[in-house]
């Protein structure tokens, strides 16, 4: 006669998955796209949940804008609540520009070649890495078309909210800030965190994601370049709100502007989680770099749930604008083939019709 027990086995609880995330494969930590898959893939796969990145303005904020696009277009497509900010545009106008989704559809007609012609391609490639991920289809970040727009319907059944401070006064929610939008705008996101249920403190009923886009924080419009006081203390207060959130924060600085007042930008990097900054090539350039239309430098990895932070393969990061996307790829140098070139540098004739192996003569 068999004996029954009480005991039973206790496993972990399932939490519900949150659209448009994915728990990190190196931390377990909870990410979201960036809009940018390249992007994601330097970052180590996206960008976490509870963070703030800072993107460094390329001198014109050409390219940054695309970057601020993708990250809110991203948020639209996966459902995320998304608050967009700005004092220098309208923010109703920049969400009115967001690029299209690419569907299936759209994509490239599959490739017919038989597989003895596959094999001729690449079986000297079939043992390399590749620097960026290709094209493939994924739950977790899409692609987009920067030649067409989002359906203005898909944005309005968005849940979007707007804040544009460039007439605001100041008021009881400016804090302790001499530029009331800084305290506005801190007071903007709190009010979203709390009252849409995204703070790590509360349990609502479906748990989503807030995505916070700040175009050029810190320029002319918000206050005086030179003082730097309200902006640190913004940022604090913004991470340590960001962190105790479901949520993700990204910023575009004109870091340049700053750059006469000593130490400014590297205190605000210090008050950050991410920063990426974006160097445009200005004026002609070389040959072998005119694929590419800038660098892209990785300043600051953060160590989040582990000792040490992602280390991406490569530093030497380069980014690509083309008429349909915005990609990250590695900055590859084409081979130098003219031999003659460097014989001409290497080797020169002494004065007796020799060639000398050296740049000059050797006195002893």
């Amino acid at each position: 006669m068999s004996q029954s027990t009480s005991f039973q086995k206790k496993g972990k609880p399932k939490v519900p998955p949150i659209q448009g995330t994915k728990p990190s494969i190196h931390n377990a930590q909870l990410l979201i796209s960036s809009g940018v898959p390249s992007l994601d893939y330097v970052l180590g796969g996206g960008i976490p949940v509870g963070t703030v990145m800072l993107v460094e303005e390329d001198k014109y904020g050409t390219f940054s804008k695309f970057i601020m696009k993708y990250f809110l277009a991203e948020g639209v497509v996966c459902g995320h609540s998304v608050v967009a900010a700005s004092q220098d545009v309208d923010p109703e106008a920049v969400v009115a520009e967001l690029p299209a989704i690419v569907q299936e559809d759209d994509s490239e007609p599959p490739n017919c070649a038989t597989a003895d012609e596959k094999m001729k391609i690449a079986w000297r490639y079939q043992n390399i890495k590749p620097g960026v991920p290709s094209q493939s289809r994924t739950s977790f970040g899409h692609y987009y078309d920067l030649t067409r727009t989002m359906d203005l319907e898909t944005i309005k059944m968005a849940n979007i909210f707007y804040w544009h401070g460039s007439q605001s006064q100041p008021t009881e929610s400016s804090g302790h800030f001499a530029e009331a939008g800084y305290g506005q705008l801190l007071q903007f996101i709190r009010d979203h965190v709390e009252g849409g249920g995204f703070s790590v403190h509360v349990n609502p009923e479906h748990r989503n994601i807030l995505r916070v886009g700040v175009t050029s924080i810190g320029s002319p419009l918000w206050g005086p370049v030179e003082d730097i006081k309200d902006l640190c203390h913004f940022l604090y207060c913004l991470r340590s709100l960001i962190r105790s959130a479901f949520g993700v924060c990204l910023l575009t600085l004109p870091w340049h502007l700053f750059e006469p007042v000593p130490g400014a930008v590297e205190r605000f990097e210090h008050l950050v989680d991410y920063v990426v900054r974006l160097e445009a090539w200005e004026g002609d350039v070389l040959p072998a770099l005119r694929d590419y239309n800038g660098l892209l430098h990785l300043r600051k990895l953060p160590a989040i749930n582990t000792l040490a932070p992602h280390i991406p393969e490569s530093l030497d990061l380069a980014f690509r604008l083309r008429r349909k996307k915005f990609v990250i790829q590695k900055l590859h140098l084409p081979p130098e083939l003219q031999e003659s070139t460097e014989r001409e540098q290497d080797e020169l004739i002494g004065p007796s019709g020799s060639r000398l192996p050296c740049g000059k003569a050797l006195d002893f």
